[in-house]
């Protein structure tokens, strides 16, 4: 295989088309500045928190490349069941296992010597990141294989790209309990999601459980519930957040009701169903979830009274998160 083939099969493996992805990690950046204007204004340190979020970014996309590259050399046998993952380097016999492994070694070191430039809580999270990857793909474990919990499972990683961002600026303290399990159920709905469409493409259970044995468990009533229970944690633990700390969020909920719409769409589309990735990748939902994300970022540090006074919800003070023990 020559060097441009071999640059082209790398590129894909790393999945730069999932990039977006970790620019959830800004969330977490833009509520520890939140956070920390409410203590005292910010004054002459923007350009270093600016700099601190595009790291915690890389890092989320180094070491989710390494996962992707984790992901192909552990599933190169059952991708050969699937029409498209077939095609994938190692499972195509492109690129040998040894090599795949000194990739996932190379981009999780990257990651790695990016956050010891940051903190040690940084660090440590990268490090959470990694093993999820490992814990998720590698056997004897294997979450993926096993119902519910491949799921769950994959999930955290969204609460942990939240702290990525948020100890990048503020690591003495932990983000909010609550807005943590709102980003995971947040993302075990998308999951599930995902399982619907894998479900509808690969037919019936026995074939589907040639490409991922945890599909041989579920149907499309069980996964439908699935959705319904993590879409409705996430909007419960979301209101608690909202009322908690910062009740002008509560102007972005029917968009958040509209993105949560929008993927259940998506995920019952014949179009989509013969593609299960396309479901990450829909124009116009991608569109929405960045307004959302706009909109909500700008309402952190605007205050608007008058939907305090409708709500009928005090203005809350903020007594210090749960500490980090000094990381």
């Amino acid at each position: 295989m020559d060097a441009r083939r071999f640059v082209v099969n790398v590129v894909r493996m790393i999945r730069p088309d999932y990039w977006p992805k970790n620019l959830f990690v800004l969330i977490g950046s833009a509520l520890a500045v939140f956070y920390l204007q409410e203590l005292s204004p910010i004054t002459g340190t923007i350009y270093f928190l600016v700099f601190r979020s595009f790291l915690a970014v890389l890092i989320a996309v180094l070491a989710a490349s390494a996962n992707y590259i984790l992901n192909e050399l552990c599933d190169a046998k059952t991708d050969i069941h699937h029409p498209a993952k077939r095609m994938r380097a190692v499972a195509a016999g492109e690129i040998s296992a040894t090599v795949a492994l000194c990739l996932w070694g190379v981009f999780a070191a990257a990651g790695l010597a990016v956050a010891v430039l940051v903190n040690t809580m940084v660090v440590l999270t990268t490090l959470v990141f990694l093993a999820s990857g490992i814990l998720y793909n590698v056997k004897p474990l294997r979450l993926k294989d096993i119902p519910y919990l491949d799921i769950i499972a994959e999930a955290f990683n969204n609460p942990i790209r939240l702290f990525l961002g948020w100890f990048a600026l503020l690591a003495s303290r932990v983000p909010p309990l609550s807005l943590i399990f709102a980003y995971w159920m947040g993302g075990a709905f998308l999951m599930a999601a995902k399982r619907l469409v894998e479900i509808e493409r690969l037919g019936p259970s026995a074939h589907a459980a040639q490409y991922r044995k945890s599909l041989a468990f579920y149907t499309k009533d069980s996964i439908v519930l699935q959705m319904f229970f993590y879409a409705t944690m996430t909007a419960f633990l979301l209101g608690v957040f909202i009322a908690r700390y910062h009740v002008e969020l509560v102007i972005i909920i029917p968009l958040l009701a509209a993105c949560f719409t929008g993927y259940v769409k998506a995920a019952i589309s014949p179009a989509v169903g013969n593609e299960p990735e396309a479901l990450y990748k829909q124009k116009g939902l991608a569109v929405l979830l960045g307004c959302t994300f706009v909109i909500g970022v700008l309402l952190l540090f605007v205050k608007l009274d008058f939907v305090r006074r409708v709500l009928n919800i005090q203005e809350p003070s903020l007594p210090p998160l749960w500490p980090t023990a000094g990381m």
